[in-house]
């Protein structure tokens, strides 16, 4: 906005040469000085918001972020669709194989989102750290497998 602060002062040497040669009463000076303070005003507000827009940009999360938490929610549901939809009864042995192997592709899966997770989990937690307000426990570390707050061990099928 200080690019205009030149045009502003030649605008104002305009108006006095227009106000020093009238033939009649011209209230020029006046009129660009009223103009130079809402000017100053719109300028005002028009860095505040750019400032409120820098500002949300830096808060915003990176594309890799968006996309790594998009593939893991894919990966999610996947999961629980595969684990809601088995029936598990006993049958024989070779049905009993084939679900066993089903379930280690499936913890195999999971095992290769494992780093993607643990990015977007520190992601997460630096996203959160810089926001005003955040709850202290938001910039923990993880919690370690076996070690967890809802006395659930981490599972292996594998």
């Amino acid at each position: 906005m200080r690019e205009e602060e030149a045009e502003i002062e030649s605008l104002r040497a305009d108006a006095q040469k227009v106000q020093e040669v009238a033939l009649f009463p011209v209230s020029a000076t006046e009129d660009v000085e009223l103009f130079c303070r809402r000017w100053k005003e719109v300028a005002a507000k028009i860095d505040a918001r750019r400032a409120t827009l820098e500002t949300t940009l830096s808060e915003t999360p990176s594309d890799e972020y968006l996309e790594g938490v998009t593939e893991l929610l894919k990966v999610v549901t996947t999961m629980e669709a595969l684990l809601l939809s088995e029936d598990v009864y006993v049958t024989e042995l070779e049905e009993m194989q084939e679900t066993l192997n089903k379930y280690k592709r499936a913890q195999q899966t999971l095992d290769d989102h494992r780093e993607r997770l643990s990015r977007v989990n520190a992601d997460a937690r630096d996203y959160a750290g810089a926001l005003p307000g955040t709850a202290p426990d938001c910039r923990t570390a993880p919690v370690a497998a076996g070690n967890r707050r809802d006395g659930l061990a981490q599972s292996s099928l594998g």
